[in-house]
């Protein structure tokens, strides 16, 4: 890979996003200035502690056992069935 910088990724803040074209997820990090610009960064790690910040997120455990990660039922202005 050749010559690198390294820093620390402690406390900082981005986005864990998912790719549907390569079933992979990434983590961006936008510019504080230009929020238009930003990093991606392919993710090699294999755990890694996050903290959700959104109010927009809820864990939501179905009866059948099924638990997911998703938009809350306010943000999607639907109920879930499964």
């Amino acid at each position: 890979m050749g010559k690198y910088k390294e820093k620390s990724a402690k406390g900082v803040r981005g986005f864990l996003l998912y790719n549907p074209f390569t079933k992979s997820h990434f983590f961006r990090i936008h510019n504080q200035k230009n929020p238009a610009k930003f990093k991606d960064y392919k993710i090699t790690a294999e755990d890694i502690e996050i903290k959700l910040l959104s109010n927009f997120n809820s864990l939501i455990e179905f009866e059948n056992g099924d638990k997911i990660l998703d938009y809350s039922s306010e943000v999607l202005g639907k109920s879930r069935k499964r």
